[in-house]
């Protein structure tokens, strides 16, 4: 089966979830009055958190607000109202370790690599989840804030967990391996943590006996609102490529080398979903997950106000930088509904009516495959 690349990686899912009650709502009380009353102010903008680089994918220079084009379910396009680095903003990172090879020379340094994070690009405020698989997903730390030395046991002791290769004390289930079973358990627990939410997947990104196909766990991905970034170490990738290449023989039986379409389920599950694959070598591994960091530090937060009249379910949204080609990606984002009872309260401030329009194509369902509507003519 051919997997359908994504274009120029400007593709995500926008959830549009039913209404959240609890949305934040500020009282803000007349002082002079002497019988007071409160008014009801509720956010409504939408934040997309945006990664660009460079079709090689390497950092840019400072893209100005202006350049930006967003379009939802391929409707008209927008600038963002407001736009700005994610900084320092809490991170909710839940990392995922394949354990299944043993001689994973990235998963062996890995322990002492993450904890050099901490405090210069993983602060107190950051909190991590560590899992680890092999047969079995196991979790050994469970929204810690990031100190080094958590760190660092978070890992060790997920590697070390009982039953974390069944009755082995080494890799045992490589053959096997439920990746993307994992994966979709993972950022099921993450899409309840609060800040931004980021899964790491520490692989080479080979799944073998998932009862979750690749389709449903990049669903699910979108769904849990997380962004997602691989790492694996240069060698595997590097085989990753070599396996791309294939001979096929002319009609007249002159062999000719040819390179087949080059698919990586695991880049694009990342791609599709705010992230990147990084490469390393055991010994670049702590400034490689430094890169992670800033990585995501240096995220675009786009920011544009809530249809009140958005329709919920699923939805494209395409982030475009016009006459460039820079590599954008985001992360699906969850976004409650307007509540009909509230913007009929004469208690609660009235917004400004959206000038954003959505468009006709909309994502398939798999549980309701009737094809979208044709886009407007």
């Amino acid at each position: 089966m051919t997997r359908r690349r994504f274009p120029a990686s400007t593709f995500a899912l926008l959830l549009l979830a039913a209404l959240l009650s609890a949305l934040g709502a500020t009282a803000v009380s007349a002082q002079d009055d002497p019988a007071p009353y409160v008014l009801h102010v509720y956010a409504n903008l939408i934040q997309v958190p945006t990664l660009v680089l460079s079709k090689a994918r390497k950092p840019l220079p400072p893209v100005p607000l202006t350049k930006f084009d967003i379009s939802l379910d391929s409707g008209p396009t927008f600038h963002p109202t407001q736009m700005r680095l994610e900084g320092d903003d809490p991170v909710s990172l839940a990392i995922l370790i394949d354990a299944s090879d043993s001689h994973d020379s990235i998963v062996q340094n890995f322990s002492l690599a993450l904890s050099s994070l901490s405090p210069d690009f993983l602060h107190p405020q950051d909190h991590i989840t560590i899992y680890a698989v092999d047969c079995a997903l196991i979790r050994s730390s469970n929204d810690l804030p990031a100190g080094a030395s958590l760190l660092r046991a978070g890992v060790d002791h997920a590697l070390v967990a009982p039953n974390l290769h069944g009755p082995k004390r080494h890799s045992n289930c490589a053959d096997t391996l439920r990746l993307w079973d994992s994966v979709v358990t993972v950022a099921r627990v993450l899409a309840d943590m609060p800040g931004r939410r980021v899964l790491l997947i520490v692989s080479n990104g080979t799944d073998k006996s998932s009862q979750t196909k690749w389709a449903d766990t990049l669903r699910n991905i979108n769904l849990a609102g997380v962004g997602v970034f691989g790492l694996r170490s240069s060698y595997a990738a590097a085989a990753t490529q070599d396996a791309s290449q294939f001979y096929s023989r002319h009609s007249f039986g002159v062999p000719v080398s040819m390179q087949s379409p080059y698919e990586d389920p695991f880049q694009e599950l990342c791609e599709a979903n705010g992230g990147i694959i990084l490469k390393s070598r055991s010994k670049d591994l702590s400034r490689t997950l430094a890169t992670f960091v800033n990585l995501l530090r240096n995220r675009y937060i786009l920011e544009f106000p809530r249809s009140n009249d958005a329709p919920s379910g699923q939805h494209n949204i395409t982030v475009t930088i016009p006459r460039t080609d820079a590599f954008i990606t985001t992360a699906g984002v969850l976004v409650p509904l307007a509540d009909p009872k509230l913007l009929a309260d004469p208690n609660t401030v009235p917004t400004t009516p959206s000038q954003i329009k959505f468009g006709n194509r909309r994502p398939l369902d798999p549980n309701n495959p009737s094809p979208p509507a044709s886009p407007p003519r």
